[in-house]
């Protein structure tokens, strides 16, 4: 089996080249192989900037490799492309936040200031329009606010998870606090429907993915778009010392919510990734199809936000049962996922084990980590494109499919063996995945 060195030094060689990567993404798209459309090369989630993070993280492991060389060519043509292309939104996946989370991990020494500096003062702009919008239009009785204006993917809580990094910046901190104040304006503002109060993050009809599964609505509780990774941001910012009334209330709240929320399921109790209104207005039970342990879902996504949150206001009770629901994930299931990648995929659990693991100090869950490393190795190969693969299904045909992403692809992978190796302790790579 190879070693995690051997493979994060086989992938950082294979992305050493920006320009060459740009002729591997494009070949592999006209191949129908990976990006058909479109390769998003500024977002963190696929693109540049998770790529930056990836080496930031190989000079903090290996600082005599010259790692750091790498990432100043990226930094070098996102700065480029930004000036050519504007920023985006504010998001921490697709946008700005996350432009700025790669900077700040590559910053040491000064290096980067201005660019930083550059990519700050467009933040802030942003955050600032965006929250204005919010409470203009969305934050009114018969209004349900869309997801994507609270989530980690693309709303205000990626931005804060990036704003939590900088704390000796006051303007940060000062937006960092309106973001904050403004989630908690979103998630507690009660509405009605069918008669049924419901709390501020059900998601109506016209802000669903699949309209005609969840016709009257429902809740999401991925880390990724739904209420999971609102739970782990708000108790993040309480436990590093941020913290009000109205926040504690709201995490309360939240995390008594989400305990409730658990179903039965072929592989033990767990949490969906969406649960349909009709669970609250006619006490509907939930459709046993639709369940997964993953980063984002599930047993891992609902127990480590529930744990912060026990942390956050000092409740053991909530803090042994978190443990309790994601060690019952290797009890009850093998665990076993056939992607490599972070987001759905062996990376993700691998990583979000990891860190239960080091939160908890169980002995348990460290072996799982051993035995989830290696499974995750396995699905590693020298002759992939980025050293990993994953396979796609469209129209019911299988395609190999080779992303160099964070998200989804080959960096992801690498930094959660990195990680799990030891390797990056007080690095906050993953505090994008709200992990620490």
């Amino acid at each position: 089996m190879h070693h995690t060195i051997d493979i994060c030094q086989d992938i950082a060689e294979k992305l050493r080249s920006p320009e060459a990567l740009y002729e591997t993404i494009e070949d592999e798209r006209r191949r129908g192989t990976s990006f058909v459309e479109h390769w998003p090369d500024l977002s963190l989630a696929s693109g540049l900037p998770g790529i930056v993070c990836f080496y930031a993280a190989m000079d903090r492991a290996f600082p005599d490799q010259h790692w750091d060389d790498v990432a100043h060519q990226y930094i070098k043509l996102l700065g480029s492309e930004c000036e050519r292309r504007g920023y985006g939104g504010y998001s921490l996946f697709t946008g700005i936040s996350g432009l700025c989370f790669a900077g700040y991990l590559c910053a040491k020494d000064s290096r980067y200031t201005n660019f930083l500096r550059q990519l700050d003062v467009a933040l802030v702009q942003e955050v600032e329009k965006g929250i204005a919008y919010i409470q203009k239009q969305c934050v009114e009785p018969d209004r349900y606010v869309a997801p994507h204006h609270y989530s980690l993917m693309y709303g205000l809580s990626g931005v804060v998870a990036y704003l939590m990094l900088r704390q000796q910046d006051r303007q940060l901190q000062k937006l960092m606090g309106d973001c904050v104040d403004m989630l908690i304006s979103m998630l507690t503002a009660k509405k009605s429907v069918a008669g049924t109060m419901v709390p501020g993050w059900f998601v109506s009809p016209e802000h669903q993915f699949d309209k005609e599964q969840y016709p009257h609505g429902s809740y999401f509780l991925s880390t990724q778009f739904g209420i999971t990774g609102c739970l782990s941001i708000l108790s993040l910012v309480a436990w590093h010392g941020k913290g009000s009334a109205q926040l504690s209330k709201a995490i309360k709240e939240i995390a008594s919510w989400l305990c409730q929320k658990q179903v039965e399921t072929p592989f033990g109790h767990s949490w969906p990734e969406i649960l349909p209104i009709e669970t609250d207005i006619n006490k509907q039970k939930w459709p046993q199809s639709h369940y997964g342990d993953d980063w984002k879902s599930g047993r891992p996504s609902a127990a480590i936000s529930l744990y912060m949150a026990g942390r956050a206001m000092q409740d053991k009770d909530m803090m042994t049962f978190a443990e309790e629901r994601f060690a019952s994930l290797f009890h009850e299931t093998d665990a076993s996922l056939q992607a490599p990648s972070f987001s759905f995929g062996q990376a993700g659990l691998l990583a979000s084990t990891y860190r239960m693991a080091k939160l908890t100090n169980s002995s348990f869950l460290m072996r799982q980590v051993s035995v989830l490393e290696s499974s995750l190795k396995k699905l590693y190969s020298p002759s992939y494109r980025f050293g990993f693969q994953r396979v796609r299904k469209i129209d019911e045909i299988e395609f190999p499919w080779n992303d160099p992403g964070l998200l989804d692809g080959a960096v992801g992978a690498a930094l959660a063996l990195l990680s799990a190796d030891g390797r990056l302790e007080d690095f906050a790579w993953d505090r994008a995945f709200l992990l620490t």
